[in-house]
């Protein structure tokens, strides 16, 4: 995986994103940024996850902690935290990437990139259950709304 520093260009940082979220390294999960299973100890990410672990390894993100529990399924998950966040990104993981959040932090995919009113990362993660893989072609693709961008 490329080297990332709180200086790397968002250009930089996509494209580790992008190859993050194709490298298999990660399993895909929902509804929070990452969670691991306190059985069987696995972890799984939301999209918007892989991009606050790339942060935490590159040191935009101070803290990673493990402070809530909860139950999806039959599975007793570990909520991951990164700066205190459980469900979206901060400010700072946006402006590292050069992509604009969103006023909910959900981030913001360009309405002409996919045929679905009002998507957002999250959503194209969590209710669409996108595919890693597709969510890599959409960003890769110039999908998102960059940051401060009017559209």
């Amino acid at each position: 995986m490329t080297d990332l520093s709180p200086d790397s260009t968002p250009a930089e940082v996509q494209a580790a994103w992008v190859k993050a979220l194709r490298s298999g390294e990660f399993e895909q999960g929902t509804a929070r940024l990452a969670s691991e299973d306190v059985t069987d100890g696995r972890a799984r990410y939301c999209c918007l996850g892989v991009l606050c672990e790339l942060a935490y390894r590159a040191g935009v993100v101070e803290t990673r902690s493990n402070p809530g529990h909860g139950r999806e399924g039959t599975a007793f998950l570990r909520f991951v935290e990164y700066d205190g966040m459980v469900t979206y990104p901060n400010r700072r993981v946006y402006e590292w990437a050069g992509i604009d959040g969103g006023h909910g932090g959900e981030g913001k995919v360009r309405p002409t990139a996919v045929p679905i009113a009002g998507a957002s990362l999250a959503m194209l993660n969590d209710e669409e259950r996108w595919s890693f893989e597709q969510i890599a072609d959409l960003i890769e693709g110039g999908g998102l709304v960059p940051l401060d961008a009017d559209s």
